[in-house]
């Protein structure tokens, strides 16, 4: 929604009506992506850690380190090659979709050596707070910068340290049975409601302020943080929902390709149905797409992440999902 544009509801909005400008103001900042990146840098965390969160140990760092630079890596290179036979600008794609990747690729790397720091200090608490300390030096440096990624590749990762280590101690503190032991329908969508406001609040500092993205959003990740522990208690009590859990399984190919199917998509003549029922067809042919790269290329490359993995763990390796 952020790139591409929301549901056109504010479309030929009269903004000589402050009511009426009011709605638009609130609706246009409903759709924050760099948000939901910070939520994915603290669920990433979370799921790296968790499956050696109780043994804090990995068995075989090959295996781990194949599984996953193939994950992400397989889906990007493929991304990144139809983008370069198509000639399309990728500018989206190098100011904020390859910032988490890159981000993504360093954590991994970095992920064993911080596992040891941990068993040495017992928690997490040090090192994120080091890295949130670390951040806003990063940030000091271009205090009047907007957008999160605005450091350049090889600096970008460490603004996002600290929620990346959040989600890690957030791992430890559900094997330890330290989240809330049980939410009310009314709770959980009382947090739901204060992220996704707490969210507006980052996007309209960002556009309306001085105050960017470096300096609001590694705040909104420890947030995040404590609604994760209520949404993990929710779901262990709560019946899954399988559209969402299929539709999640296929939400890298989201991430990676919109960027590629718009284009794709501009370049043919179409009817023009109207405002709404265009943007629909786009975002209709936007998905369609996502998914079948999941299907001929995402899901083949988890499979063979999977399967290495197995390899260089040997017969008493076993892959993870993650």
């Amino acid at each position: 929604m952020g790139h591409l544009g929301a549901p056109p509801l504010t479309d030929g909005l009269d903004e000589s009506n402050p009511i009426a400008k009011a709605f638009g103001g609130v609706y246009n900042n409903l759709w924050s992506g760099p948000a939901a990146v910070i939520v994915f840098f603290v669920i990433s965390g979370f799921c790296i850690h968790y499956p050696y969160a109780s043994s804090l140990r990995i068995s075989s760092i090959g295996a781990y380190a194949v599984r996953r630079y193939l994950r992400i890596g397989i889906p990007l290179a493929v991304a990144i090659g139809v983008s370069a036979m198509m000639s399309v600008n990728l500018s989206i794609f190098n100011d904020s979709i390859l910032l988490s990747l890159v981000a993504e690729l360093i954590y991994y790397t970095l992920y064993p050596a911080l596992l040891i720091v941990r068993r040495r200090t017992l928690t997490w608490s040090p090192m994120i707070f080091g890295a949130f300390a670390l951040g806003l030096v990063l940030a000091s440096t271009n205090p009047t910068a907007g957008n999160y990624p605005s450091f350049g590749n090889a600096l970008n990762w460490i603004l996002g340290l600290p929620c990346w280590l959040s989600g890690c101690w957030l791992a430890d503190a559900v094997v330890k049975n330290k989240i809330p032991e049980s939410m009310s329908y009314r709770s959980i969508w009382i947090w739901r409601g204060l992220i996704l406001v707490l969210a507006m609040v980052c996007s309209i500092l960002r556009f309306h302020t001085p105050l960017g993205y470096p300096w609001t959003l590694n705040l909104f990740g420890f947030v995040v943080v404590f609604w994760l522990a209520r949404e993990i208690t929710w779901f262990m009590a709560s019946p899954t929902k399988r559209w969402l859990e299929w539709a999640g399984a296929w939400s890298y190919s989201v991430y990676l390709f919109h960027v590629l199917a718009m284009p794709i998509y501009m370049r043919y003549d179409k009817p023009n149905f109207g405002v709404f029922f265009n943007w629909l067809f786009m975002m209709t042919f936007v998905m369609i797409s996502s998914y079948l790269f999941y299907l001929l290329i995402e899901y083949p490359g988890h499979l063979a992440a999977r399967h290495a993995g197995k390899i260089l763990e040997g017969d008493q390796g076993k892959s993870d999902n993650i």
